[in-house]
């Protein structure tokens, strides 16, 4: 994880930073392990140019396929 913020010091948001060149949806399964061994529900996958947006709403811990908007 390159950052995470808390709340009442538990992690509610994982931010992963990968390099700008290539694409964001190649580390999804990345992003997908820190939730499972985390307690945040929400999570950013960013190359400095394109953000995609997760959300843990069908099931916890379990980020969605889909990115949200």
């Amino acid at each position: 994880m390159d950052y995470v913020i808390k709340k009442d010091n538990e992690p509610i948001l994982i931010i992963e930073c990968k390099d700008w060149m290539g694409t964001a949806d190649a580390h999804n399964s990345q992003l997908n392990r820190y939730f499972h061994v985390s307690k945040a529900s929400f999570g950013v996958l960013t190359i400095g140019h394109t953000y995609n947006f997760y959300v843990d709403l069908e099931k916890s811990i379990i980020m969605n396929e889909k990115t949200e908007l």
